[in-house]
């Protein structure tokens, strides 16, 4: 990775930084909706409060679409991060912060896309289904 002895200045990393965040966040939420037209949904909403940016989108029924629409933004960033590592130099810090989008996406807490995959796992297991 580059250090900032590479001839990269303390404003040419926080613009890196920032553009790097602003990327993953954007990736994640088109993944969303890439995901809900793909899955026949009739509309998208985007809804935003601060810090967090949110895709609300009509859905068929079923657990399925829905699970697959949570999931498609992590998806995203890490074919994102696959994207950009592959053009290595600079491009190696908004690939790392890729990586980290979708791991934060997928932790279970809030109402975060890992929160309600999580929801929506528990609720297949209590209908006595195991998923193996």
């Amino acid at each position: 990775m580059l250090a900032a002895g590479d001839g990269l200045d303390a404003l040419a990393w926080l613009l890196v930084l920032v553009g790097g965040i602003a990327g993953a966040v954007t990736v994640h939420e088109l993944g969303h909706i890439l995901a809900a037209g793909a899955l026949g949904g009739e509309g998208f909403r985007l809804t935003r409060v601060w810090p967090v940016v949110r895709v609300e989108a009509s859905l068929p029924p079923g657990d399925g679409p829905e699970a697959a629409f949570l999931a498609a933004g992590a998806l995203a960033n890490l074919g994102g991060a696959a994207a950009l590592a592959g053009a290595g130099g600079l491009f190696a810090v908004p690939a790392l912060l890729q990586v980290v989008m979708a791991v934060l996406a997928l932790i279970p807490i809030g109402s975060s896309d890992g929160a309600r995959l999580r929801h929506l796992w528990r609720g297949r297991c209590a209908q006595g289904e195991t998923g193996e």
